[in-house]
């Protein structure tokens, strides 16, 4: 459980960085920015599928 937990948070890491990275290289955002659009992308993307899971029961118990 543990070792999963300590992947999970590093992926999330590594895809906040990396968008941080490239959005910070456009020189549009300054890094501190930049970093916090990479962080938000990264925490939606570990939530989308739980969302979308979510929303379907939702939509199943309505029908």
């Amino acid at each position: 459980m543990l070792k999963n937990i300590i992947s999970l948070f590093l992926a999330v890491v590594i895809v906040a960085l990396a968008v941080a990275g490239a959005l910070w290289l456009t020189g549009r955002f300054s890094f501190g920015n930049a970093l916090i659009i990479g962080i938000s992308g990264a925490l939606a993307g570990l939530a989308a599928p739980y969302v979308v899971k979510w929303v379907k029961s939702i939509i199943v118990h309505k029908s």
